[in-house]
Parts: C-alpha cells; structure tokens; sequence
C-alpha cells in the first residue's frame, strides 16, 4: 500500500556515485591513490601481515608496507589464495545459487516525465504457473532524467541482451509500465547483461588461525545476490563497523594491533548472516537451486513459507509493508518479522496468504 514514511532513498547510478565516492576519498589528507597496480599477494612474517606485493603497469614488483591491510575488492576477491600461500588453512566457503540473471536498458526520459510513481518492481513470483513464475522487472528514475529498466529472470530463465528480445521479455510476465517506457523513449546504448548472481559466503570468522592486521569486508567476505539491493548498503555497514572498530581499539590503549583483526572479522560475521539469511532464504524457493554446486530437491522450507505469508500480509497491511521495508533497506533488524502478535496473524490466515503467493 502506498503511504507517507520518513524513508528517503538516493537513486543514483553506481558510475556517479563510485565517482563521488573517489572524490571525497581524494580530499582526505591521509588518503593515496596508487593506480595502475594490481595487488598480487599479502605480505607476511611471523604471523603478522605488514604489506602487499604487488605489480604496476609496466609489470615491475612493487612492495606496498601497511599497518593493517583491508582486503575491500569485492566478488573477485583473491584472500582465499593469498592466505593459503601463506600457510594458512582453508576457510569454508558457501555458495547458493537461484540462476539469477538480469538485463538492463537506460532510457532517457523528458523532465517533464511522471508516471505517477517513483520507482516500480514487479518479481518474479517463483511459484504458480505462466512467465511471471521466474519474469520480472524493476524501474526507477536515477540522475539526469534517465530511468533504468531491469528485466530480471531466475531458474535460468534469463533476460537477453539484445533489445528486441529484451522487449518481448518484458512483454511476456504480465503488465505494460517497463515496455511502455522502453517503446515511447527508447534506449541510451542498448542492453547490458548481469548473470553473476550467486551466493557466496566465505567463513573467514571460523577460521581457527588469522594473520595479525589482515581485514576482508564487503563482497570479499559475503556477496549477495543482487536481486535484492543489499550488498553495496552492507559493505557500508561493515566499512563503518570497521572504523568504529579501529577508534574503540585505539581508545583501548592497546599496545598494538595484537587480535584486532580476528576479533573484527567475527563481529562482522555476526554483523551480516542477517542479509545472508534474507537473501538465501528467498532463493532457496527457486527451483533449481544449487546449494555448493548441488542442486537441492524443491522442498518448502518453514521459514520461506512464513516469509512468503508475511510478505502476502505487507501488501494490504500499510504498518507491515512499512516494517518490511525498512528490514530490506537495513534501517530495522527482523525481530518483528517473528514477534507473536505478527505470527499469530499470519497462522490465522495461513491458507488465504498462501493462495495470495501461490503457494
């Protein structure tokens, strides 16, 4: 249901704002950019990471020496190899995978445009039966009075990449507000395809041995399934837990870094199973998905089919859609989603909600 909430998103393309991002970075005293240099391995003695090595443009080693060194790059992330060159054992690591893929157009529209709403999303709904079962798509407007339009598919029902078949794919799942759009302005440059989609949580925490002043946040540590908006907003959370980390260490009067850096690693564990959770629990109902590369058998899970009830309840119920929200965009924890009085509601209405979401 639409309502007022304080609620307030900024939406901007990633190019604008890793570009903002870059220039405020440069604007602090205690920050260098080393560019064209690709870090290729930790520096290591006796127990203590004091470095990377590394080689530039021209492939000349280069040794960079750090007090501590935060592995921050994402999916690609090379920490697992690094740490098991240095003697280190090898950590667990999770991977769920729904098959997930997305194609997306930008369309620039006049600044007269309004629709009537800011942003759209229509899910694939991952059971019933017809398109909408694994079609979807998603639209809101960012800088420049240019919208962007994502076709999104799951159980390897992928959107195309080429814009007559990204067109048709829109067409297919039901309602008209993405292909409207897309036939009245059409597109800036075409169609651009997404498919690595997949869970992956690598259990560093666990880890019985850490090396001294070694940090991995953001994607590096748990990458989610972009589908649900949360990894950039969760890689935010961890770069401030980090700073408050290493402030409340500092007023310590800690001698040194002694432990720090396992200490963090497991306080941002506990820091993000809650997205991990969210979003696996949504892709564990999606035929087909692969649980570490092995396709699980669909069963219906409890908590998949509370959560589906539950979000069945959020759109009639103004309060609850409020508090779901705020849930996704990590401004609220989920303990609401199982107080009583929430569950009780929904175990009265069990089998309505569930016709609700097809199950």
């Amino acid at each position: 249901p639409r309502q007022p909430s304080h609620l307030r998103m900024l939406q901007v393309s990633r190019r604008h704002l890793e570009f903002y991002i870059r220039e405020r970075s440069r604007q602090l005293p205690n920050v260098e950019f080393v560019p064209g240099t690709r870090v290729t391995g930790l520096e290591v003695s006796d127990g203590w990471v004091t470095g990377v090595s590394g080689t530039t443009e021209s492939d000349q080693a280069v040794t960079i020496p750090a007090d501590v060194v935060v592995d921050a790059s994402g999916r690609q992330s090379q920490a697992p190899a690094w740490l098991a060159a240095a003697g280190y054992p090898k950590l667990v690591e999770t991977t769920v995978n729904a098959r997930w893929g997305y194609a997306t157009a930008e369309v620039q529209v006049p600044d007269t445009w309004d629709p009537g709403w800011t942003s759209i999303y229509t899910p694939p709904t991952g059971s019933g039966q017809g398109k909408s079962r694994t079609r979807g798509a998603a639209m809101w407007p960012q800088e420049n009075h240019v919208v962007i339009v994502t076709a999104q598919g799951c159980a390897g029902d992928f959107p195309p990449g080429d814009i007559a078949s990204f067109k048709e794919y829109l067409r297919s799942f039901g309602g008209t507000e993405f292909l409207k759009v897309v036939e009245e302005h059409g597109t800036i440059d075409g169609v651009e395809v997404w498919r690595n989609t997949t869970n992956r949580l690598r259990d560093y925490a666990g880890l019985q041995a850490w090396p001294e002043a070694f940090v991995v946040v953001g994607d590096a540590v748990a990458a989610y399934n972009p589908i649900y908006g949360q990894g950039m907003a969760m890689a935010a959370v961890g770069a401030r837990a980090l700073g408050d980390a290493v402030r409340g260490h500092v007023a310590s009067g800690a001698a040194d870094l002694k432990g720090f850096a396992q200490q963090f690693q497991c306080h941002l564990h506990e820091l993000l199973m809650p997205c991990w959770e969210f979003s696996t629990i949504a892709d564990f109902k999606i035929p087909g998905v692969a649980l570490n590369g092995v396709v699980q058998e669909s069963a219906k899970r409890p908590e998949s089919e509370y959560a589906d009830r539950l979000l069945a309840l959020a759109t009639e119920d103004p309060e609850i859609a409020l508090k779901f929200t705020e849930t996704v965009q990590l401004v609220r924890g989920k303990d609401w989603m199982t107080d009583e009085d929430v569950r009780r509601r929904v175990q009265a209405d069990w089998d309505r909600l569930g016709t609700l979401v097809g199950a």
